[in-house]
């Protein structure tokens, strides 16, 4: 069987999901370097970012909640993506099967 090349939209997907998945572990190790970080309080500026997001939002998810939900989101994005685009696969290759039965008989 013959490779496949990647589609325009499957790249653009696999960006997206890989944007998401990157701000994602950006947030949560900020997040943890954050809280683990050995300055007082007022000069701690990743603290400070996250209550004025928090503040801001009205939300009250700290950094590593937002990263572990921009992660969850990537992943889902690239899992359709990936399941979308194999079963595609798949079909061509059974069509082709099937085809080239018909015409061997």
């Amino acid at each position: 069987m013959k490779n496949k090349k990647i589609t325009k939209a499957e790249k653009t997907f696999y960006g997206i999901a890989f944007g998401f998945i990157l701000v994602g572990l950006v947030l949560a190790i900020f997040g943890i370097i954050g809280d683990h970080l050995n300055v007082p309080s007022a000069d701690n500026w990743i603290l400070n970012v996250e209550d004025t997001l928090m503040t801001a939002l009205k939300i009250p998810f700290d950094l590593r909640i937002w990263g572990t939900i921009f992660l969850f989101v990537g992943v889902t994005i690239a899992i359709i993506d990936l399941l979308k685009y194999a079963k595609k696969d798949d079909l061509e290759a059974e069509k082709a099967i099937r085809r080239a039965q018909r015409i061997g008989q």
